[in-house]
C-alpha cells in the first residue's frame, strides 16, 4: 500500500507545468497490474491499512509533502506542487520489486489487452479475476490445472473464477448481450458452461 500526503494533490491541482505527483502515480500503479497483475492499494497518510487476511501486516510505502531530506526505506518526500519528473514511478517499481512474488502461476493475457488479478486465500482457494476494458477481444490463459485453461474475454467483459486445489469450482461474467460475443471458459480441454453461475 502507498500512503499519500494530502498536501501533494492539493498542491499538484494548481500545478501548471509538467506531470503532477498522483498523474504519474497513478500511471505507475496501472503500470504494476498490467505488467505483474499486482495491484497496489492507495491510502491517506496518516490511515492506519488493514492486515493482509492472515493477520500479517501490509507493506507500506508513503510519499511525503516538502524538501528532500534524506528519506528513509520506502519513503520519498517531494516540494508539493512541482513536477514529479519520474522520481514516483522509480519510488513504486522499487517498492514493488522488494514485495514477496504472488502465489501460484500467473494467469497471461494474450495481446496485453485484459487485466488479471488473482488472490489465494485458506483452505486452498483461489480466485481469479479478469476483464478487458478495451474495445477488441482478448484470451486469458492459465495453467491452474493439469490441462492448463484459457478465457475468451470480448471487448468489454469481465470474468471472476473460483478454484480449490486447482480444481474449477465455479465461474461467473458479465452478463451476455444478444448481439454479443460471450465470454467463453475452457477448462483442463473441456468447455466449463455446467460450472457457470449465471443470474435467474
Amino acid at each position: 500500500m502507498v500512503l499519500v500526503d494530502r498536501a501533494l494533490p492539493e498542491a499538484g491541482a494548481w500545478q501548471r507545468a509538467g506531470r503532477t505527483v498522483l498523474a504519474e502515480l497513478a500511471d505507475a500503479v496501472h503500470g504494476q497490474l498490467a505488467d505483474s497483475g499486482r495491484l497496489i492499494g492507495l491510502g491517506w497518510l496518516g490511515e492506519q491499512p488493514a492486515p493482509a487476511a492472515d493477520g500479517t501486516p501490509v507493506p507500506v510505502a508513503v510519499l511525503r509533502a516538502g524538501p528532500p531530506d534524506g528519506d528513509g526505506p520506502g519513503e520519498l518526500t517531494l516540494p508539493a506542487g512541482e513536477p514529479a519528473a519520474g522520481a514516483v514511478g522509480a519510488f513504486l517499481a522499487a517498492f514493488a520489486a522488494a514485495l514477496p512474488a504472488p502465489a501460484g502461476p500467473r494467469p497471461n493475457a494474450a495481446r496485453g489487452r485484459a487485466r488479471v488479478l488473482s488472490r489465494s486465500g485458506r483452505g486452498g482457494v483461489r480466485v481469479i479475476g479478469a476483464f478487458n476494458p478495451t474495445d477488441a477481444a482478448d484470451r486469458v490463459t492459465g495453467s491452474d490445472t493439469g490441462g492448463g485453461w484459457t478465457l475468451d474475454l470480448p471487448a468489454g467483459s469481465a470474468a471472476v473464477l473460483v478454484t480449490r486445489d486447482g480444481a474449477l469450482l465455479g465461474w461467473l461474467a458479465t452478463p451476455e448481450e444478444p448481439s454479443a460475443t460471450p465470454v467463453a471458459l475452457v477448462w483442463g480441454g473441456e468447455q466449463a458452461d455446467a460450472t457457470r453461475v449465471r443470474a435467474s
